[in-house]
């Protein structure tokens, strides 16, 4: 009880104060109530010291609420540190995957700028976060800019890598005459990233236009009912920029997959290729459980031609990866 009310205490203390610095002795108690009173504390007087501790503190459920009060009462002047941790793949993931919200909940100018920096991830569902938070500002703050040029860049580029994904997908030539087990796994990852990949696009969007109307859209489109999906596709095609309407709407616009293919194909220059050439192109994208499932396969049906392509996987960051590539050299 005694440290818990000194952790308290020092929440009352004056700028550089040498009594500070128990404030890092005490965010380290195994107590929770000492803890969280110390974070409470690092929040009033916001000393810079702690922070590095306050931030991995993100990842303790049950104090995160807590860590993530306290480190928006710092403002915008740890945001340029805040993207140095989301972006650093030793972080653990449950501290990086906890910032985008505090980032969201900071709410500045500067908070959307490092989410916007911090947009391009390998990791699926830390992009999603950093791409939800970035809605959540949106629809938050009014005055939050965002570079529309920037955007439709990404989605350009989303678009594309819907079109790739989909092709894959639809592509008799990947499963080839193989009952492999594993390429059920594949589909289905395909299958998910593919629909991911479309909800992305849409979050980008309502980044650029009104996000409740790209939900609305977006949900529109995903309806099995064609009069909603054609309401969908008539409300993007009077909003969105000539450009931008041409390459995305062609490929909502039929659900038959080989409507899809050959729109696919027209649009983006995208061809079908060889069940080699597919595993070939995961192994060297940046998905790493798409990586994985690739290495796996080629391994199980010996595609010798992709060694090179499994050996320089031997050592990536993603541990599965490296495993997998290991395993399937043997």
């Amino acid at each position: 009880a005694a440290r818990a009310s000194a952790a308290s205490a020092l929440g009352l203390l004056t700028d550089f104060s040498p009594l500070q610095r128990y404030l890092t002795v005490l965010l380290q108690e195994p107590s929770t109530e000492v803890v969280r009173n110390a974070i409470q504390s690092a929040g009033q007087v916001r000393s810079q010291e702690v922070l590095p501790l306050l931030i991995y503190r993100l990842a303790d459920r049950r104090l995160r609420s807590d860590a993530r009060k306290a480190l928006v009462a710092y403002g915008t002047k740890i945001t340029s540190m805040l993207y140095d941790y989301l972006n650093d793949c030793s972080v653990p993931m449950a501290v990086r995957a906890n910032i985008p919200k505090l980032l969201s909940e900071i709410g500045s100018q500067e908070a959307a700028d490092t989410l916007m920096r911090s947009i391009d991830q390998t990791d699926q569902f830390l992009g999603y976060r950093v791409i939800k938070a970035l809605n959540r500002i949106r629809m938050q703050h009014a005055g939050i800019s965002f570079s529309k040029r920037s955007l439709d860049s990404l989605v350009v580029e989303e678009i594309r890598d819907y079109c790739r994904l989909g092709l894959m997908l639809q592509s008799e030539r990947l499963r080839g005459e193989s009952k492999h087990e594993g390429f059920d796994l594949l589909l289905q990852a395909l299958h998910e990233r593919t629909d991911k990949k479309l909800e992305r696009i849409f979050c980008l969007l309502g980044l650029r236009y009104s996000s409740q109307d790209m939900v609305s859209a977006y949900n529109g489109i995903r309806s099995k009912k064609s009069y909603v999906r054609a309401g969908a596709i008539e409300f993007l095609d009077n909003l969105l920029l000539p450009d931008l309407k041409q390459l995305f709407l062609p490929l909502l616009e039929d659900v038959e997959v080989e409507a899809f293919v050959q729109k696919a194909t027209q649009l983006v220059g995208f061809q079908p290729k060889s069940q080699a050439s597919n595993l070939k192109d995961l192994i060297k994208g940046r998905d790493p459980w798409l990586k994985t499932i690739a290495l796996y396969l080629v391994g199980q049906l010996r595609i010798k031609a992709l060694a090179d392509n499994v050996k320089a996987c031997l050592h990536a960051e993603d541990p599965f990866v490296g495993q997998t590539a290991l395993w399937s050299l043997e």
